[in-house]
């Protein structure tokens, strides 16, 4: 099994370098005696929804990722004679963070990736609403809201309005911060003019909104985007 450590007899061998470039591997014939991380190496990348743990081989410098999920979209129509009265509004997409931060060898750091947000039903005299997308976290350090779900109906009543993008609820502890983003806002649209097209993603469409659309046969809506987390180890560092 490979190590992250390397012993000379009793003694460790803290870090082994070539020259200046710290090297990530060693084998013993075809076997892997020492294993900690390359510069640049994605240690961690998922946008399925869920909890997990990220625990460092190596002590360092790592740029992370966060994405909030995209909330769902509505509509709001399902007779042909009312056309003009038609209303379909797209979700607000997830805020997004991106900074780099120290983390120590061995110790766990919490994850969590948010779903996004379901699609409302479509039916012209109720208030139709997409879920809202679920938040992404990472440890105590970042969390990023999700956006909020379209609302619709009918232009006889009231309440139709784009869903509201996530905002940026927790940044900290970072050693440089490169995005902090709000989620964008969703739009509505009028009639039977085909899928809303708002709430686009922050980062790397990630986190997107969910859309709607509005026809005769009532319409139909999509499910914002989930969430995303990515974590790159860049260089091995003493911290602070």
């Amino acid at each position: 099994m490979a190590k992250s450590n390397l012993y000379v007899g009793q003694d460790l061998i803290g870090n082994i370098y070539a020259g200046n470039q710290l090297i990530s591997q060693v084998y013993r014939g075809s076997t892997k005696v020492y294993d900690v991380y390359y510069d640049g190496q994605v240690v961690f990348e998922s946008s399925t929804p869920g909890n997990y743990t990220f625990t460092p081989k190596v002590k360092g410098l790592y740029q992370v990722v966060v994405v909030g999920a995209g909330g769902g979209g509505a509509a709001g129509a399902d007779q042909s004679k009312y056309a003009g009265k038609s209303r379909a509004s797209s979700g607000g997409s997830g805020a997004a963070v991106v900074g780099t931060w120290y983390l120590t060898k061995e110790n766990s750091y919490s994850l969590s990736i948010g779903a996004g947000g379901n699609g409302s039903g479509h039916s012209m005299w109720v208030l139709n609403t997409g879920g809202t997308g679920g938040a992404s976290s990472f440890a105590n350090f970042v969390t990023c809201n999700g956006g909020t779900g379209g609302a619709a109906i009918w232009s006889e009543r009231s309440g139709t309005h784009g869903g509201y993008g996530g905002s940026v609820q927790t940044v900290d502890g970072y050693i440089n911060l490169i995005q902090s983003s709000n989620g964008n806002n969703g739009v509505v649209v009028n009639g039977y003019s085909g899928w809303t097209n708002g709430g686009n993603s922050v980062y790397g469409g990630y986190g997107r909104a969910g859309q709607a659309y509005c026809n005769s046969g009532g319409g139909g809506t999509s499910a914002g985007g989930s969430g995303y987390i990515q974590i790159t180890y860049l260089r091995h560092s003493t911290g602070t």
